[in-house]
């Protein structure tokens, strides 16, 4: 059985700086540092996918 999930290891001050965002502006909706981190980590791959695509150059 494969496993769907990875452990990753960050730094405390980074996790503390999430944490601080996410108590200032509940309107992100986020129930947790991971749920934030895992989010950011999905936009972040989508540009680095969105930058391989071909643009289409109007001529």
């Amino acid at each position: 059985m494969s496993n769907k999930y990875r452990t990753i290891r960050i730094l405390a001050d980074l996790v503390e700086s999430i944490l601080k965002i996410i108590e200032k502006n509940n309107e992100l909706g986020y129930r947790s540092h991971s749920e934030s981190i895992i989010y950011c980590a999905r936009r972040r791959v989508e540009d680095f996918f969105d930058l391989e695509k071909p643009k289409n150059k109007i001529s």
